[in-house]
């Protein structure tokens, strides 16, 4: 009598295993579906340039003349110097630029390039 005790009780132990897999089953399969009504998302821009219309160069170096700095003329996409004169080796003219962004995303700026007017080098 012993044995079949125990075997209803195992059958007894597989039927509620068996439906407890069928119940986390059905539970882990169902689909949830969200709906979004009227959502609406900006464009997002990048806008990044110089900012103001012109800067005053800083003259330095050896000169005691003939050193003198042109005024820049600014655009959000290029600065253009004009007007300068450095008479000696290490002269050089400084301007302060802004840069600044306008747009909606973030920018990570690594370096600005500089190029030379025909025939004439640019160095740092």
């Amino acid at each position: 009598m012993v044995p079949n005790q125990n075997l209803k009780f195992f059958l007894l132990v597989a039927i509620i295993l068996a439906l407890g897999m069928g119940i986390a089953f059905a539970a882990l399969s169902t689909t949830l579906n969200i709906t979004f009504n009227n959502v609406t998302q900006e464009a997002l821009t990048w806008d990044v340039g110089f900012q103001g219309s012109s800067a005053t160069g800083t003259a330095s170096g050896t000169s005691d003349t003939g050193l003198s700095c042109g005024t820049a003329t600014i655009t959000p996409s290029s600065v253009t110097v004009a007007d300068t004169t450095l008479s000696k080796p290490g002269d050089s003219c400084t301007y302060t630029l802004t840069i600044k962004n306008n747009g909606t995303i973030a920018a990570n700026l690594n370096s600005v390039t500089k190029t030379a007017p025909s025939g004439t080098t640019c160095s740092s």
